[in-house]
């Protein structure tokens, strides 16, 4: 079965809810066959850590982005998108 972007995104709102009880996940693009996104909650103070990151692929496999300076790439990239949208 091939996923659409929006079965994705449902997948990581889906596990950013149940993982870390985040209601915030923007879409950061796609690379080799991993779509990237950011996760973050409504109300976070902004002195508290950064929203976190993950990827998903075409198996449904999630990972979890650990490294900060990549996940701080995907924040700033979900935010840019985000921003030429609107």
């Amino acid at each position: 079965m091939i996923m659409e972007e929006k079965d994705y995104l449902k997948l990581a709102k889906e596990y950013s809810l149940k993982e870390w009880n985040f209601d915030i996940v923007l879409p950061a693009g796609d690379e080799d066959g991993w779509h990237y996104f950011s996760c973050d909650r409504a109300g976070r103070p902004k002195y508290s850590n950064m929203p976190v990151a993950l990827r998903i692929n075409n198996k449904r496999e999630i990972e979890e982005i650990l490294s900060k300076p990549i996940a701080r790439e995907i924040y700033l990239e979900a935010h840019r998108l985000r921003l030429s949208k609107s």
